[in-house]
């Protein structure tokens, strides 16, 4: 037991304390898989020697998964943790960035929910309606329950009844996070579960929205692309005002950087990233003029010359850009012109 604990201590679980470790060991079961054998028992599966797969992903010594079905690949020794053990345990890693994001940054919209009687074809229906890929079942207020456009393709792939209760298809084991949990921990229940949604709860486990994988992606992935798809959703120039500020905010810390030459390496990716964003930001707003003006927005077409053309912009600008324009007469086309200069003012 002590070579256990040394191993998942140092090669597996470094950041957990002695407690948590004694807690996943303590119902812990050592087993012995040949080469081929599979068993099927939902458990946190951790890789002592050997290469297993669980759920469709190979792991190897000192790797981990929650999962159902798994497989040998070799002759390997595994841990066995009972899946309630794993409840309660942080697991992931704690956050190394340089601040912490919480999962309540990433819900953008009220969930799309239905009760559990709700025909599934409806369901689809208003999933196709809202424009989402999940509809949380809820009952007294609370979720019960989740079905995603991928519940939806296994149930019509097997010959499912579209005309039955969504409760009788839709994922009873449902996956839940806080709104106060870190993003980092989002990334880990995605990634333990296997699934591409989570549900977020309140303080009160009440339903507060739900996150995909998706958004994940936009917040770990380059942060510019996350401002980029924040600022062509949003409502008005308020909300881009703010986002905007927040990017700006983001760039002049990340700029202080430069100060170490180590920290980033590229400053030319450094000024296409803001540029890029400055773009999104005069299409969004140049979209919102032409709405407002009854423009159609085939007749005008914002060109950026200069510095921003050539995505060596940054926070300050001389907006060096010309306006093409058809079909519309000289005042309306001014009238455009000054609105866009206005609200990017």
């Amino acid at each position: 037991m002590l070579d256990l604990q040394v191993f998942l201590q140092s090669k597996v679980f470094p950041y957990l304390s002695q407690h948590d470790i004694n807690r996943l060991l303590s119902c812990a079961k050592v087993v012995l898989l040949k080469r081929g054998e599979k068993k099927s028992k939902r458990a946190l599966y951790v890789v002592y020697r050997g290469r297993l797969r669980v759920d469709g992903e190979e792991l190897v010594s000192g790797e981990y998964r929650l999962g159902e079905c798994v497989e040998a690949i070799e002759e390997s020794i595994v841990l066995e943790i009972d899946e309630n053990c794993v409840a309660g345990v942080k697991l992931a890693p704690p956050a190394m960035v340089e601040e912490e994001c919480r999962v309540s940054r990433l819900v953008k919209r009220s969930p799309i929910t239905v009760p559990p009687s709700t025909p599934v074809i409806d369901a689809v229906k208003i999933m196709a309606k809202h424009g989402v890929s999940s509809v949380v079942v809820v009952k007294d207020e609370k979720p019960v329950g989740i079905f995603t456009d991928t519940d939806l393709r296994k149930l019509v792939a097997s010959g499912g009844d579209l005309s039955k209760p969504i409760a009788e298809y839709m994922s009873k084991n449902l996956i839940t996070i806080s709104s106060e949990a870190s993003c980092l921990e989002a990334v880990y229940r995605m990634m333990l579960y296997n699934i591409k949604h989570l549900v977020v709860v309140n303080a009160s486990e009440k339903l507060a929205g739900v996150i995909t994988v998706r958004d994940i992606a936009y917040i770990y992935g380059p942060y510019h692309l996350y401002y980029v798809r924040r600022i062509r959703s949003s409502c008005g120039l308020e909300e881009l005002s703010k986002i905007y500020s927040d990017f700006v905010e983001r760039v002049r810390r990340d700029a202080s950087k430069f100060i170490d030459p180590q920290e980033i390496p590229d400053p030319i990716t450094f000024t296409r990233m803001t540029t890029t964003v400055y773009h999104a930001l005069m299409e969004r707003v140049a979209s919102i003029a032409a709405k407002k003006l009854n423009i159609d927005q085939d007749k005008v077409v914002y060109l950026v010359l200069g510095s921003g053309g050539r995505y060596e912009q940054f926070l300050v600008t001389d907006r060096d850009t010309m306006l093409v324009y058809r079909g519309l007469n000289e005042s309306r086309v001014r009238e455009f012109a000054e609105m866009v200069e206005d609200m990017l003012d």
